[in-house]
């Protein structure tokens, strides 16, 4: 399951330096990936001996220690902003900035406490930017991946992977594996900023040229899931107990799609570059920082014709397929959590090493 690997990690990470930890990277409790991130960075930082480090969930007691909060979530809350003594050097990971966020109002505060602001991409760093951070404070590091566990399968075991999950193996299948429904129930209510209604637009167009299944993932699909049945379109939908369980879900597409309107990542680009899954996305997030058009195919947001042709595109082309899967497992060797790990620490935490 999802917590004991992580528990494996954070033992891999923290009992190597207990109780002498310079950096400390604050997580989400009820946030996979800002755990997953969280563990694998520090796991890194102390494999290769560049910082002592461990993940914990909150602040007491640390005193002189670089604190890295992994999400506006963790240092923001319904009190506001949380207390840090003075003696630690502040960190803060802040991956999107919404219209309406709450959050902004603290902005001063967090202006008189946080040291660097870090953000996944170029597009967030101007966001940031524009709510009155200093372009100075904010560094940009994109997000990582374990290529160590996602990996490429040949066509043999993605027939065998297919047999497994019960996907039909004589339609072209299409993975979203997000969440992008309001709340964490069966997420009737789409999440807009995660693009859902365009996602089934597209699908929903697509199917009525392609012999197309759709390999679902994640929390609150409900709206999707409705979508499809409405549409009679075939899906297949799990909510997988242990994260890494993923992998497999990839390896079993024929491409990926993202859709959505506003993103930190996404991650997904990264994990389905590892396992050669080629893309089709949206601009948003890292997508302007990090794809090409050898290794992936982009489209504005809302676009839902241009997303519609070039998955059509790709589908139906072998030598696309083949161009942006080299591509992508070539571009996803610079996100190994092993490199992004020494960015964060040459970027970031060097400056405080000897303050």
């Amino acid at each position: 399951m999802l917590r004991k690997y992580l528990s494996t990690l954070k033992t891999t990470a923290t009992n190597l330096l207990p109780n002498t930890a310079k950096m400390v990277y604050i997580i989400e409790p009820s946030n996979w990936s800002i755990n997953m991130d969280g563990e694998q960075l520090v796991k890194e930082l102390n494999a290769q001996k560049l910082l002592k480090s461990r993940t914990s969930s909150g602040v007491r007691g640390l005193k002189n220690t670089i604190i890295h909060f992994g999400s506006i979530n963790t240092i923001v809350n319904s009190r506001g902003v949380v207390h840090c003594d003075k003696s630690n050097k502040i960190i803060l990971t802040w991956f999107h900035v919404l219209d309406d966020d709450p959050r902004k109002k603290y902005i001063a505060t967090l202006l008189q406490c946080v040291d660097i602001f870090h953000t996944a991409s170029s597009g967030t760093k101007h966001s940031l930017v524009k709510i009155g951070i200093p372009s100075k404070k904010i560094i940009v590091i994109p997000l990582g991946v374990d290529t160590n566990h996602f990996r490429p399968v040949d066509n043999l075991n993605k027939a065998s992977i297919r047999q497994g999950l019960k996907i039909p193996n004589n339609k072209l299948i299409i993975g979203s594996f997000q969440k992008d429904g309001v709340g964490w129930g069966r997420g009737d209510e789409p999440k807009l900023i995660k693009g859902p209604d365009i996602l089934c637009n597209v699908i929903e167009r697509l199917s009525r040229q392609l012999n197309i299944h759709v390999l679902l993932t994640g929390p609150a699909r409900g709206y999707v899931i409705n979508r499809l049945i409405t549409a009679g379109i075939s899906y297949t939908h799990s909510y997988l107990k242990n994260y890494l369980d993923i992998v497999k879900y990839y390896q079993a597409l024929d491409m990926y799609l993202v859709t959505s309107r506003i993103e930190g990542g996404p991650k997904a680009i990264l994990e389905a570059w590892a396992t050669g899954i080629p893309v089709v996305t949206t601009r948003v997030g890292m997508v302007d920082d990090i794809c090409s058009d050898n290794n992936c195919a982009i489209t504005e947001i809302n676009d839902e014709v241009a997303l519609c042709r070039q998955t059509l595109d790709l589908l139906v082309s072998r030598v696309k397929i083949a161009k942006l899967r080299q591509g992508g497992l070539r571009a996803v060797m610079e996100f190994d959590w092993s490199k992004i790990a020494q960015n964060y620490y040459s970027q970031i935490y060097s400056r405080f090493m000897h303050a």
